[in-house]
Formats: structure tokens, C-alpha cells, sequence
């Protein structure tokens, strides 16, 4: 995991909240990791998403300080 990684997609720049690299099995790929907290600005998740062009998960802040959080993750990734 990358966290507060400056990208370049399409002629603009972002900042994504996490950058995540994934292996399962013989599959691996890149994911955008969106941390929603109380400042977090969800109206140009979308856009920037759609822009990045990667598959995207999401946790919130709660989620990040929960005890089982790295399992709430894996599970999300599984999913893709």
C-alpha cells in the first residue's frame, strides 16, 4: 500500500488515498483505496475515479481504527 500517492492520469494530476498493489492467485492488479472520513469530499470520488480507471474500494475512518480492518479490506479485494 501507498498512502497520499500523487498520480498522473489523463493529463491530470490526483492524489489518491491509497494506492494498493494486489496478488490473488495468479492475478494481480492495482487498486484505488478510498478512505471516507469527515473532511473527505465524496462528490468527485467519481469523477476521479473514472478518470484513474482502476478498481476501487472503500473504508471509512471508523473502519481504518476498527480491530478487524485488514480483514474488511481483504474481503473487499476478494470481491473485485
Amino acid at each position: 500500500m501507498f498512502p497520499q500517492l500523487p498520480v498522473l492520469a489523463k493529463g491530470e494530476s490526483f492524489r489518491l488515498d491509497l494506492l494498493i498493489g494486489v496478488k490473488l492467485g495468479k492475478r494481480k492488479f492495482w487498486v484505488n483505496g478510498e478512505v471516507d472520513g469527515t473532511a473527505h469530499d465524496v462528490t468527485q470520488d467519481a469523477q476521479r475515479a473514472a478518470k484513474i480507471d482502476l478498481p476501487r474500494v472503500r473504508l471509512t475512518a471508523e473502519d481504518t481504527l476498527a480491530p478487524d480492518c485488514v480483514e474488511r479490506l481483504i474481503a473487499q479485494l476478494t470481491a473485485l
